[in-house]
């Protein structure tokens, strides 16, 4: 899927949907450095029930489509939990960018109905989902419980980068 996705971010060849959220002003500029894993919420944050499988981080050097797109950092971690019929899964990816203005423009060049997308400052944070139920086979979409982590995810991201809300 990381390449499908940069590979259409140097193509541009989707469209901004309405899944894909606008830039946030307060963090127009703000440009994280550290490293991506302090980005992610706790999977107890979404309910006692939720795991993290955490992938280990890509290096964009090693991909020549994402390091030409300005990718500094990507890292992923998968929310699962259990179902009687199933499982949940609710996916985050977080991409850090050289500029600001690389992740704003990547949001209209990945954007996909199946996912949220929103950039802060020089972040890109992704959200999917995905249900599997073991007689009806894997159903994408964002799941109510994926929305609240893209909340929370991006409440984090702001508090680390120093523009979250003053309320």
């Amino acid at each position: 899927m990381r390449r499908l996705a940069s590979g259409l971010l140097l193509c541009g060849l989707l469209a901004p949907t309405p899944a894909a959220l606008a830039a946030d002003d307060r963090c127009r500029d703000s440009a994280y450095a550290g490293e991506l894993a302090a980005l992610f919420v706790a999977p107890r944050e979404l309910g006692s029930d939720w795991d993290a499988v955490r992938e280990s981080p890509s290096n964009p050097a090693d991909d020549p489509e994402l390091h030409a797109g300005g990718v500094t950092a990507v890292q992923s971690v998968h929310y699962t939990r259990a179902r009687p019929d199933g499982s949940e899964v609710c996916s985050l990816e977080i991409w850090g960018f050289a500029t600001p203005a690389g992740a704003r423009r990547a949001v209209s060049q990945v954007g996909s109905p199946a996912w949220r997308i929103s950039s802060l400052g020089n972040l890109l944070l992704m959200t999917r989902g995905t249900t599997l139920n073991r007689e009806h086979g894997f159903h994408p979409g964002l799941l109510p419980e994926c929305q609240r982590l893209a909340d929370l995810a991006e409440v984090r991201a702001r508090a680390i980068l120093g523009c979250a809300d003053s309320r």
